[in-house]
């Protein structure tokens, strides 16, 4: 698996500052921040998955404008994966006809240029991909992809601490990868 970093801050300017997004392979976003406006249009056609880890806008920020600009240059739609509660969000919030219009039904609701995929906790995905999820819908959210004998796991950028009954949001910084280890799913 090759990772390409092309954006991990929580703000914007000057020359390094992207909000998070990365590109695994040439097929897999993993958020969709700022950092997504840097790639060419002949890569962005390659994206087929996009997995949001949470709601947050830095986040979710050029998911519209990536569907806008290739939704009619490719043969399929991209699935967005995400906590049911995220998609909720995105649909009320973004995709809305209000703000953005709701890809999911452009061009028709049969061919659409974006489909949307809800994850539950611990569910694989795909064959060497498995997706933790924090708590509710914009709590943060975990993303493990396992390649040959190396694990690469990646946390958002909050974390839940204290009791179930007393938890709170703390940052945590908006890039942390906070494991590489040998070890594969069970």
């Amino acid at each position: 698996m090759r990772l390409r970093v092309l954006g991990c801050s929580g703000g914007i300017g000057g020359q390094q500052n992207r909000t998070t997004s990365f590109l695994a392979d040439d097929d897999i976003l993993i958020d969709a921040g700022t950092g997504v406006g840097d790639l060419s249009l002949a890569e962005l056609t390659l994206i087929d998955h996009i997995f949001i880890t949470h709601s947050h806008l830095d986040h979710v920020n050029s998911i519209a404008f990536f569907v806008d600009s290739v939704g009619a240059l490719r043969p399929k739609p991209v699935t967005v994966y995400a906590l049911a509660e995220t998609i909720a969000i995105l649909r009320k919030n973004l995709f809305n006809w209000d703000v953005w219009p709701d890809f999911t039904m452009i061009p028709t609701p049969a061919s659409p240029f974006i489909r949307f995929y809800p994850l539950e906790p611990g569910q694989s995905v795909m064959k060497d991909l498995k997706v933790g999820c924090g708590v509710g819908g914009g709590v943060g959210g975990a993303f493990e992809r396992h390649f040959r004998a190396v694990a690469l796991r990646y946390a958002s950028d909050l974390v839940v601490v204290g009791r179930n009954d007393d938890a709170r949001d703390r940052s945590a910084g908006s890039c942390m990868q906070d494991r590489v280890s040998d070890q594969r799913l069970a």
